[in-house]
Order: C-alpha cells, then sequence, then structure tokens
C-alpha cells in the first residue's frame, strides 16, 4: 500500500471486516485538507501579516474566488492556528486573529456587533452605534489584535452606497487607530467594491484563488486525494483527471464531492479502489448542473 499516506496505511489496517465499510465511509466524510501551491502562496502572506510589526498603515488582503474553492475554509483553518490565548506573566487573554462573516446587507451597527460576538466578551444589542463603537476600540487594545478576518466580504454589495461608504470608512478607521490588518475573502464582486474606493484598494493587496486547469499541479492535487482515501489499491485517478473537471465546476469543494461520493459509492460495491464508472454512477451534480436541473419542468 505504497500509493497511502502512513496515517491512511495505518487506519485501513485497523479496520475489521464487521465495521471496516461504516468506519471507511465515516473517515472520507471527515473534512479531508490537502495543501496546494495556490492555497500556500496566500497561507503564507497572511502569516507575514501576521508577523508584520505595527506601524500607521498595516498591510492588509483580499482573497478572491468563486463560491464553493477553499476561501471560507482557508480563512477557518488560519483562525484555528491562532486561537486567544492567556499571556503566563500578565495573566491577560490575548486574541491576535478575529473571524466575523460579514452581515448581508450590512450597516456600522451589524459590522460592530459581528466583531463584538467574536470576541465573545458580551454586549448589548440595544446599545447606540457610540457606545458599541466605544466597545470595540476597548476590547481591540485589550486583546492586542492584530489581524481581523473576514468572510463573504462581497456582502458589502447588497447595501446601500451610503451604507457602503459608512462601512469601509469604518473598517480604514479600525486599522489606522489600532494598526489592525484585515484579511478579507469573497468572490470577484468584493473587487468591484474597493476598487471604486482609492484608500481601500492601496491598503488591500489582491491574491487570487484559481479554478482548476489540467495541469502538473492539479495532477498533484489528485495524487494527494488518492493517498489520503482509504482503498487497498491504486485508483490512478490522475489518468481521469480531464473527466474529474468535465463533471465538476473545476472548484476544489466541488471536485472534492465528487471524490467523496465517488469514493463511498466504490465501496459500497466492495471495490478496492476508485474507477471511473464510480464517479459518473454516484449521483454526484455540479452546481451548475444543479441549476439547469431546477430549470427542467417537473
Amino acid at each position: 500500500m505504497t500509493h497511502l499516506f502512513d496515517k491512511t496505511k495505518e487506519f485501513l489496517l485497523t479496520c475489521s471486516e464487521e465495521e471496516g465499510l461504516e468506519r471507511k465511509i465515516e473517515y472520507i466524510e471527515k473534512t479531508l485538507w490537502v495543501g496546494y501551491p495556490a492555497i500556500k502562496r496566500i497561507e503564507d502572506r497572511m502569516f507575514e501579516i501576521l508577523r508584520h510589526p505595527r506601524i500607521g498603515r498595516m498591510p492588509s488582503l483580499l482573497i478572491l474566488a468563486r463560491t464553493n474553492n477553499g476561501k471560507s475554509t482557508l480563512l477557518k483553518r488560519f483562525a484555528k492556528k491562532n486561537l486567544a490565548f492567556t499571556d503566563t506573566q500578565t495573566g491577560s487573554v490575548n486574541a491576535p486573529v478575529l473571524g466575523i462573516v460579514m452581515p448581508e446587507g450590512p450597516t456600522e451597527i451589524l459590522f460592530l456587533d459581528a466583531l463584538l460576538r467574536a470576541t465573545n466578551l458580551g454586549y448589548k444589542r440595544t446599545e447606540p452605534f457610540r457606545d458599541k463603537l466605544d466597545q470595540v476600540f476597548r476590547t481591540f487594545e485589550k486583546l492586542e489584535t492584530k489581524i481581523i478576518l473576514i468572510d463573504e466580504i462581497h456582502h458589502i454589495a447588497a447595501g446601500s452606497p451610503a451604507n457602503q461608504r459608512l462601512l469601509m470608512n469604518l473598517m480604514k478607521n479600525i486599522s489606522t487607530l489600532f494598526s489592525i490588518s484585515f484579511i478579507a475573502a469573497g468572490t470577484a464582486e468584493a473587487r468591484n467594491i474597493f476598487s471604486a474606493d482609492e484608500q481601500l484598494s492601496n491598503r488591500f493587496q489582491q491574491m487570487i484563488i484559481p479554478v482548476w486547469e489540467n495541469n502538473e499541479e492539479f495532477k498533484g492535487l489528485l495524487k494527494s486525494f488518492e493517498m489520503l482515501l482509504p482503498f487497498e489499491e491504486p485508483s490512478n485517478l490522475v489518468s481521469l483527471s480531464e473527466y474529474i473537471l468535465n463533471k465538476t465546476d473545476r472548484t476544489i469543494g466541488d471536485i472534492y464531492k465528487l471524490l467523496q461520493l465517488g469514493a463511498i459509492h466504490a465501496l459500497k460495491n466492495g471495490s478496492k479502489c476508485i474507477e471511473k464508472s464510480h464517479l459518473s454512477k454516484c449521483g454526484h451534480l455540479s452546481p451548475t448542473e444543479l441549476a439547469n436541473e431546477r430549470r427542467k419542468p417537473i
């Protein structure tokens, strides 16, 4: 079983015949992270920003990707690697990284509410804007926050033009006053929002998570997935690379879902590897195919 990672190999050896199928399916259904160069470049930049000394204008980052292409997972993993901790010398709680999801149809109040919820320090939703703003400012000073992660940043577009301007000004003020960096992730719609504000555009470096092409990087991804999936024999997924791309929307989430469902279908049919027939008969529909299905008359 040289085609497997050691961890996957060890798991396979512990599976008895009686419980093997259920345990293997459970193993496959867990979120399996596969790192790849495009994500690694962005993650490296995120850690560079975290290590950056505090200055008047902190570097920030805008991550652009299609829906289901790994941006939310990337932010969650970064947050988990930088959890709040207690300083052993002072006894104070430090939260170097805070993460929020941009509210839909956001306003300044909703944005502050999201920030306060992320601190877990408690707040009153009915408090006026100025009181909440003061609490946010006091909290950042106390927690020594360096980065605020914002997922679904494109939700800003759902606000009125006036609310968009107020919210972006608030972000600039928070960054300037407390030397805090923002790392935001969203769809291409976010690019238009940031481009309309010259100051924000200058502060935010833009990095893109591209959709997949049939190249060596994609074949490397398939090899990594194959090494994670608990099959006794090689599946040679690389030979199915073009088929996999054509069967999906070429996003990491959709590709993973196809391989997950295909792997489970293969196990249920007693196969020791994943074959093309398992991928074609596993019931997977890409987001584009689902949208087309919904348009069909019943």
